[in-house]
């Protein structure tokens, strides 16, 4: 007789490694829209200059103008925020 031993699904899976990376950035936060979980963070970039991503466990997305206070945004702004350029 085997063990049976209780995996996580595939969406269980990716939104713990997305609390993983937001653990991983000082400064990030993490929000669902959806069925998507994203990691939000800043970051510098010699050719870009200042940014905030977004990321998920497919696809990641640069905004380069956006408000000081995004940490501050609902869900539903970041969402939006999110398509903007």
């Amino acid at each position: 007789m085997s063990d049976l031993i209780e995996r996580p699904t595939p969406l269980e899976s990716r939104s713990a490694d997305m609390g993983a990376m937001v653990k991983s950035r000082p400064g990030s936060r993490s929000f669902r829209h959806g069925f998507v979980t994203w990691c939000v963070y800043e970051t510098r970039h010699p050719h870009f200059g200042d940014s905030l991503i977004f990321e998920s466990d497919r696809i990641a997305r640069r905004v380069r103008n956006y408000p000081l206070n995004w940490r501050d945004l609902s869900d539903e702004q970041l969402a939006v925020l999110s398509f903007s350029r």
